[in-house]
């Protein structure tokens, strides 16, 4: 997935990605569901959609998406915390810029 340069709205939020790297859905899903045999079903969803919300993402589609994302779980603390910080990484490794 590469970033076309001449799109305008989210080309600041995609421009994390070098290379040509994308972020990998099934490292994100893994998280997920690693957060949830934790946390349980109900609440790692909910975990997660607060945390969705206050990084203010949608769609996890870009590096720096997922860095925000992860932001916020780190943020929130406990095992929500640990799992952000796997995300950070992986959204750094594929090309996520650190403000």
């Amino acid at each position: 997935m590469t970033t076309d340069t001449t799109t305008k709205g989210n080309a600041a939020e995609n421009s994390g990605q070098r290379a040509g790297k994308a972020i990998q859905m099934d490292k994100v899903g893994r998280a997920k569901e690693r957060l949830s045999s934790v946390l349980g079903t109900d609440d790692a969803e909910q975990v997660w959609q607060t945390c969705m919300a206050q990084a203010n993402v949608t769609h996890l589609h870009s590096p720096q998406l997922l860095l925000r994302f992860g932001d916020a779980m780190v943020a929130r603390g406990g095992y929500a915390a640990m799992f952000g910080r796997s995300l950070r990484v992986h959204a750094i490794v594929c090309g996520a810029s650190i403000s």
